[in-house]
Order: C-alpha cells, then structure tokens, then sequence
C-alpha cells in the first residue's frame, strides 16, 4: 500500500505532542491512569479472575512475549512502506549494554554530541551557557531509547535487557530505520565524516539536519497514521519529563535543539509539498551545505552558498588551537540566544553571510576569535551592535570603550572586542582578557 502524504496529513511531531499533551492534560483527571495504559502496553502478563461460589482466586497466564528482533523486522516492513524505499538488505541488529546503546544515541542526536570536551566546557563557561564548574554533560536531557541507528556499522544496536518495545520504544526505532534506509540509499553517512575530517561543522550538521528532519517527519506520520489513541497517550507520558526538564535549559542549548528538531522538520515539509518524495530523495543529492539554508529554505532553494573569508594566520601565546571552521547563522542565533531579545537576535543572525573561527585553549581559559561578512555593510552594523549588547549582557563587564575602530569590553575575568569595516566585522572574545587583548592588537591599524 502506498501512503498519500497529503499536506493536511503532513503533521509535525511539536504540534501533534501539543495535542496530545493537551488530551493527557484532560485525562489525568478521569479514570484512566499511568498504571493502566502500562498495563495495557508493558505488562509480561495477563490476570484473569475465576467466577465461582467460592471466594474468587486471582490466577496469571502467562502470555509469550515477541522478540524485539522481531518487532524491529516488523518496523522495517513498515518504514519501507512510509518512506517509499526499501531497503538493499535489512540492517542487522546487535545487543549491546544499555549505556553503550544511550552513548551512541546522545553522540548522534544530543546537544553534546562529538563536542563533549573540556575545551568546550570552559568554552561555554566563558560565553555565560555554563556556570563555573559545570560541564556539557549537565544539558543532557534525553529519556532512555530502546536502540539507535550506528552509521559506522550500518546496523540497529538495542538495549542488551531490553524485553519488549513500548510505543515510544517503536517512535523511536522508526525515526533510526529511516535514518537508516536513506544512509543505504543516498551514503549521508560518509559525507557527514569527510565534512568533520574536512572541519565544515557547519555544513556537517546542515546536512545531519536533513537527515533528522526526515527522520522526525515520518515518525510524525508512523504516530498518526499506525498508533492508536491510547497509545499516543503512552507515548506523550514517557515524554512529559523530558520536555518538563528542557524548559529549564539555557537558550543556547534549545536554539540547537530546535535547528535539528522543528527546523529541520520544516525544511523536509517544505520538499515534500513541493515536490513531493521524489523532491525530499533529490535532496540527498544536494543537501544544505549551510545552516542558514535550513533556517530560510529560499536560500536552499536558490543555492546561496556562503561568502568565502580569509582568516589571516594567527596565534595565541601559550594557547593551543584546538577548533577552527565556521560559526553559522546557528551558531549566531544560539550564541545571542542568550542575553538579546528573540526579535534582535533573530535580526541580526539573518544577516549572515559567511564566517570564519578558531578557538584556543590553555587548558583553563578559552580565546575566540571570529570574522564574519555580511550580506551587506549593514548587516555588519547590525551584527555588531548586538554583539555589544550581548556582551555587556553575559560578561557584566559594563558599557564598552572606544578602541580604534571598535569597542573594548573587558572584566576581571573576561574580555570582548568588536569592530566592523564595511561587510567585515572582527569579534574577540576571551576568558584571559590579557590574551583577548593581545589578540586584538595583532589585528591593529585595521581594526
């Protein structure tokens, strides 16, 4: 049977666990309880009372539980259904612990992912994401998921106890065979790591967000079109404390959580009404190569690539380079999440063009320094000025000073130059405000 994917019938996994949320709201106060839907959905057994003139006696019948091996293959038939691609052969399925399978799903899916690191940690710190002595590991929010798709095996790696899928379990494992059936089909996978290898973290997870997008979307429709009310229900359950627990995360951390989440899932819609699977498929070929092409699918659609920018060769004394690439229009609106109104951050992240970065770190303070070209000169402008609000914002370090030809914001503890020159705008920003100054100056007359 082939699935119509109509766009009334085209429904987001946000707005469809609204509903939901809302209908577990109106049922947590009738007769129906946890208890019983997880007795409807992950009992191991059955009871049943005797009738009888004598006291009733309450007997279990034991009721033979299906491999999850077998509901995995069951899922399989049902992807290719949904997807409209089959599979060259079935992936495997492997039993591994259970933190090896909740390892492997954080490094693909979390905030963290491949970027949990000391550097990183002190690196948040000095941008005010994390406070002092916290680490990247305390964002994680995630529930545990029964089995993850291993793009360097190819195969499904479950849970080595796990007994039976709940509904949630086979929401989840249908978003990891679709992720699954598109790397055998269109090789997302090896063009992910060459984009890593290469340093283009930016165009790593534009492409990673079409992958999720398309993942998330046909969980959406696996929800709506084979799970039952109750079971919709079972699901939103198992989802309530993890959605409770995000909204006390910083903005940083869920503005990249919505890129791989609802604004990947908008990018695929929007391929699907125009033109369908075949549009969706035909994106693999000449998938996003920029974050800003997620977030405005007119610029995917026209191709705009990003402007080329030269970062001239510099160093840091007594730091090591430990990151370079490009920041993205993500990176932007995640890094002004914090401490800017939504509109202005929203405002002066759109304006991007192309970027450039490196980071240092001595093994306790980090030092970035970042060039970025604008559209126009005055989106330069603009990104600047916001850059300063930010900075006296997150830092504290009070109004900026006049240095050069840009604003010197500096604290105790921490450091922060802007300065723009037509569509260039240079950005300093330090722990060290000893180094971040150094910095700076090797940047001067021209900033």
């Amino acid at each position: 049977m082939v699935i119509a994917l109509r766009n009334e019938n085209a429904v987001s996994m946000k707005r469809l666990l609204a509903v939901i949320s809302a209908l577990a709201l109106v049922l947590g106060g009738c007769a129906a309880s946890r208890e019983a839907i997880q007795d409807e959905f992950g009992g191991q057994g059955k009871t049943t009372t005797t009738s009888s003139a004598s006291p009733a006696l309450t007997t279990i019948t034991a009721l033979p539980i299906a491999p999850v091996e077998d509901d995995v293959a069951a899922l399989i038939g049902v992807v290719e259904e949904l997807r409209e691609l089959l599979f060259d052969e079935p992936p495997s399925i492997h039993r591994r612990s259970d933190d090896v399978v909740q390892a492997e799903y954080r490094r693909v899916h979390s905030y963290s992912g491949a970027n949990s690191s000391a550097h990183q940690d002190d690196f948040l710190q000095m941008l005010g994401v994390l406070q002092e002595g916290q680490s990247i590991a305390d964002l994680e929010v995630t529930v545990p998921v029964p089995g993850v798709y291993d793009p360097k095996t190819g195969s499904i790696l479950i849970s080595a106890d796990l007994q039976e899928l709940t509904p949630f379990g086979r929401l989840v494992l249908v978003g990891e065979l679709v992720a699954a059936v598109t790397d055998q089909q269109f090789g997302w996978s090896d063009r992910v790591s060459q984009l890593d290898a290469d340093g283009d973290l930016d165009g790593r997870d534009s492409l990673r967000a079409l992958v999720n997008g398309d993942a998330g979307f046909f969980s959406a429709e696996y929800l709506e079109q084979f799970m039952t009310s109750t079971e919709r229900f079972a699901v939103q359950l198992e989802l309530l404390a993890q959605q409770q627990a995000e909204e006390l995360l910083p903005e940083h951390v869920r503005e990249h959580k919505a890129f791989n989440d609802q604004h990947a899932r908008d990018l695929v819609s929007f391929l699907i009404e125009e033109g369908g699977l075949a549009e969706l498929n035909r994106a693999y070929g000449v998938p996003p190569t920029t974050s800003e092409q997620v977030y405005h699918t007119f610029r995917y659609v026209d191709r705009e690539a990003a402007r080329f920018v030269d970062l001239p060769a510099t160093s840091v004394a007594g730091f090591d380079e430990v990151e370079n690439g490009t920041f993205g229009e993500r990176g932007f609106r995640a890094l002004l999440s914090e401490g800017v109104s939504g509109a202005r951050q929203l405002q002066a992240a759109t304006g991007w063009g192309g970027d450039a970065y490196r980071l240092w770190w001595d093994g306790e303070h980090a030092v970035m320094l970042l060039m970025f070209e604008g559209d126009v000169g005055h989106d330069a402008r603009e990104l600047a000025e916001t850059l300063g609000r930010w900075a006296i914002e997150e830092l504290g370090v009070g109004g900026g000073l006049t240095d050069h030809t840009g604003l010197a914001f500096e604290g105790v503890s921490s450091y922060a130059f802007v300065a723009q020159s037509g569509t260039k705008l240079l950005f300093v920003v330090a722990s060290d405000p000893v180094a971040g100054k150094r910095l700076r100056d090797s940047f001067w007359p021209e900033y």
